[in-house]
């Protein structure tokens, strides 16, 4: 009664069809609205993910003092790399961010009457070449904001400085970030 509140659904899913049926039950006699988590899956396709404060940008810090750690050379501006078209995800162009060389973090913030006091930094992907910047990381955080967690969406250095070492100046900036959200989770 304490985890779930009762004017919401609750999607399940279970491997096995039984025990998932069993739950069910145990839900509605006690009052909830249960639907099977394909429900879910179809709203969220239909709606997308919600907006965390509609209109509101995130804030954005620098995770380093001056120039990151062993840089080196200077890159092109950093850029959107998606040409129009191209390469869409559910019919939608995404952000393939390029040549980031000062790394940073955004923060999205839950509603306070919301948020549970929980934190997750959020690395988009992109093969230390490119950073899917919306689809693997704002999209990520608005979810989460969405459930109560305030998401740090790190911007990290792409692309790769050392062949040989692909994931070294990424770690870096991913260890920084862990440390500086550390340092101020009181805030």
């Amino acid at each position: 009664d304490k985890v779930l509140p009762k004017d919401k659904i609750a999607y399940l899913h279970c491997a096995a069809g039984g025990r998932c049926l069993k739950a069910a039950e145990v839900l509605r006699k006690a009052g909830y609205d249960v639907r099977p988590l394909k429900d879910g899956y179809k709203n969220l396709l239909t709606n997308g993910f919600p907006k965390a404060e509609e209109g509101k940008e995130p804030e954005s810090v620098k995770i380093w003092p001056g120039k990151a750690p062993g840089e080196t050379k200077e890159l092109p501006p950093e850029k959107n790399n998606s040409k129009p078209g191209e390469g869409l995800v559910a019919g939608k162009p995404i952000i393939r961010l390029a040549n980031v060389s000062t790394p940073t973090l955004a923060i999205y913030r839950p509603a306070k009457d919301k948020d549970t006091g929980a934190a997750v930094i959020v690395c988009p992907g992109g093969g230390h070449t490119i950073l899917a910047y919306d689809l693997e990381g704002t999209e990520v955080a608005e979810w989460l904001n969405q459930i109560g967690v305030t998401a740090f969406v790190l911007k990290y250095r792409v692309p790769a400085r050392d062949p040989k070492k692909r994931w070294g100046a990424a770690v870096q900036d991913a260890q920084r970030a862990v440390s500086l959200v550390r340092a101020k989770a009181p805030e």
